[in-house]
């Protein structure tokens, strides 16, 4: 919501759900669908904006232990530079929303306080910045124009993640944004469908840090040396992609589990899974799970897994626990960035 304060003082909140990929990572990046799916894990970001003589922005994460200045120079200097850059503090691309907020409303002298929260774990493959800097978009178009528009802070989210990634595909913002279950194809419209059964996945965190942009440079390094046998591994992600679709809309999660252990075997070809990864997979199918799979870039990050029930979720994550993840289960849900 909005509030004024005698016409100077303008206040923005809003929140952002996490996301998973449920098929389709690296090879969405080449040009193949994906289908990824909101999770009800969120971050939370509240703003306070006033008019003033000297611009600047203050961006606070406690949970970090951040707190960065930036001023009318510096965020014009991110806005002016594409792509990612190695010298970026963790929230320059919190400040790299603000500025193009900035240019669509055309305020030029303000003094503005941003502080970010999240409940969701960093570097996990779960789309922790995308929903810190969609969430963050979200609360200063909030502030200055009293609601959200999902796909305009899609857009501008997708700036912020340039910036962190270098050539992301454009998924992690879009179904962050957006909420619900998406289907990819980089350039073209997504496509959102709302999910009207229940999903239960668990999710184990390895707690490994990785790098989204070199394990992506990694793959397109693979692409370009064996380019006839990896494209033949995109196609076959293409093809689970076009059959997990058809498996999620007829919520047959048999079908769903089997496609999930094929996408990870791929993963595993491509060069981006882990041992520790491999172990949590194998744990959780020892344990009943229809289908375990890697999530998101790979190389550390967090695996999914896909259970019978509720219940039997919960049994997947306490052997998840012993085998020493970092476990917990989720629920999916339709909600996108939305003001708090």
């Amino acid at each position: 919501m909005t509030m004024t304060d005698n016409g100077s003082n303008m206040t923005g909140c809003a929140t952002a759900p996490a996301k998973v990929i449920l098929f389709g990572e690296h090879s969405v990046v080449h040009g193949t669908p994906a289908i990824a799916v909101a999770l009800n894990l969120r971050s939370r970001a509240q703003v306070k904006i006033k008019k003033s003589d000297v611009s600047h922005l203050i961006v606070k994460s406690p949970a970090m232990g951040l707190e960065v200045s930036f001023s009318s120079d510096r965020l014009r200097t991110l806005g002016q530079a594409s792509g990612s850059n190695g010298n970026a503090t963790p929230l320059d691309p919190i400040a790299l929303g603000f500025y193009h907020v900035l240019n669509l409303i055309e305020m030029n002298g303000f003094d503005a306080t941003l502080i970010i929260d999240s409940e969701i774990p960093i570097g996990a493959g779960l789309g922790s910045s995308a929903s810190v800097a969609t969430s963050s978009v979200g609360a200063f178009l909030a502030a200055f124009n009293g609601e959200v528009d999902s796909l305009q802070v899609r857009e501008i989210a997708f700036r912020s993640e340039e910036l962190t990634h270098g050539k992301p595909s454009g998924i992690d913002n879009t179904v962050i944004a957006l909420g619900g279950l998406v289907y990819f194809i980089k350039g073209q419209k997504p496509e959102r469908k709302e999910l009207s059964t229940e999903i239960p996945l668990v999710i184990a965190n390895t707690r490994i840090p990785r790098s989204t942009a070199t394990l992506v440079s990694n793959v397109a390094s693979l692409f370009k040396r064996k380019q006839k046998a990896v494209q033949n591994l995109f196609d076959s992600i293409s093809d689970i992609v076009e059959q997990g679709l058809h498996a999620l809309l007829k919520n047959d999660l048999e079908d769903l589990g089997e496609l999930m252990n094929i996408n990870h075997g791929i993963l595993h070809a491509l060069g981006v899974s882990h041992p520790l990864l491999d172990r949590y997979v194998w744990v959780a199918r020892e344990s009943g799970a229809l289908g375990a799979k890697l999530t998101g870039a790979g190389g550390g990050g967090c695996m999914i897994a896909l259970a019978e029930n509720v219940h039997h979720a919960s049994e997947i994550k306490q052997e998840l626990i012993k085998a020493g993840a970092d476990a917990f289960t989720s629920v999916l849900t339709n909600q996108g960035v939305e003001t708090c």
